[in-house]
């Protein structure tokens, strides 16, 4: 169904058996600006919560000519026991593609733990050829699985390793590869929680996470990553690990628009999902979801910082939504952030939000 400013589709099939393969959707947007909007919808008549609920979108259009912040970029990875076989090895070449991916200006850094942990070098080293294949080098001898697991200590180091980093047109980042439980858990996050920002957001360190099986406690990555102001992703499926790794990478180091803000809400109150407003990347639509009290306005500001450091500014219209129900659209996305936060903070009352989500 075509109408003004929207194309609706609709499939239906007649299913012959279930599977447990994952349901994919591909698009592509052949705009080369930016361009986005905002659907408000008041609650239903049947909905507990009775806040109108937004979505606010943001597409970055197909430009592969946009500039791109640079990258300073440490890589984690569990080499514990557990990790043995195909884990490793999957998440071994899956790090080398990512390094291939670095320019020259970007700057990097590697981790392996299990028990103890080990760093491809004390500072943070240039992508030039020559480095990039020393690294590759010593993950081919380094990543041998054994020993146990401590994510604390070498989060610590990756932290302490963007201590003295002033670039302001670049972006710190850490990926956290795990397949593991630790019992500190709540302790690491709120470390995270704690870390410094240096005053400007741009130079926070994106926090991004990789939980690999079953075992591990997605929860306590998921909140990791909202903490963080980065990207969390899961690779249940052991032959998947590659290909959600890398494009976990390519979404978190391809930023052309950070320190996102919204203006001229005016509302009495509101609540988003995720907390935090992430960056723009060349690879993702950026989304903002949330609850709201109050007047919602016609148009909303959207500004940030594009890499070559000037101002980015839109205007977003805000369209009244009749024909979605976003409450079903939004509410795995609702419920995922809600069960992390109630197991950090071991809230019953966020439990409760989360059985009527």
């Amino acid at each position: 169904m075509r109408q003004a400013g929207k194309l609706s589709l609709s499939y239906e099939a007649e299913v012959q058996a279930w599977s447990s393969i994952d349901f994919s959707l591909s698009y592509i947007v052949s705009l080369t600006d930016i361009v986005g909007g905002v659907l408000l919808q008041s609650p239903f008549l049947r909905d507990f919560d009775e806040r109108e609920i937004f979505c606010l979108y943001l597409y970055p259009g197909k430009s592969q000519d946009r500039k791109v912040f640079r990258k300073n970029v440490v890589f984690i990875v569990d080499i514990s026991g557990s990790m043995k076989g195909s884990p490793l090895e999957s998440t071994k070449n899956a790090l080398i593609a990512s390094l291939s991916h670095l320019n020259a200006q970007d700057t990097f850094n590697i981790i392996a733990f299990n028990g103890e942990f080990y760093s491809f070098s004390g500072l943070m080293e240039p992508a030039t050829v020559e480095k990039l294949l020393s690294a590759t080098k010593w993950v081919e001898a380094t990543f041998i699985a054994n020993g146990g697991t401590n994510i604390l200590n070498p989060l610590t180091q990756a932290m302490k390793l963007f201590q003295n980093s002033t670039a302001s047109d670049s972006i710190p980042l850490i990926f956290l590869v795990t397949d593991g439980t630790v019992e500190n858990e709540r302790q690491i996050c709120n470390f995270v929680k704690s870390c410094p920002t240096n005053g400007q957001p741009v130079r926070t360190p994106r926090l991004c996470t990789l939980g690999i099986g079953l075992y591990c406690n997605h929860y306590f990555l998921q909140m990791l990553a909202q903490l963080g102001r980065g990207h969390y992703d899961a690779a249940y499926d052991l032959d998947s690990i590659s290909f959600r790794m890398q494009r976990l990478f390519r979404t978190a180091s391809s930023v052309i628009v950070s320190d996102i803000t919204l203006g001229g809400l005016g509302l009495d109150s509101v609540e988003l999902f995720p907390p935090y407003i992430p960056d723009l990347s060349l690879e993702s639509p950026l989304m903002i979801s949330g609850r709201c009290n109050g007047t919602f306005p016609e148009s909303v500001k959207v500004t940030g910082t594009l890499a070559d450091m000037t101002k980015f500014e839109v205007d977003l219209e805000v369209q009244r939504e009749k024909d979605i129900q976003l409450t079903n659209i939004l509410a795995k996305r609702h419920m995922d952030l809600v069960t992390s936060q109630a197991w950090l903070l071991e809230s019953a009352e966020l439990v409760e939000k989360v059985c009527i989500l």
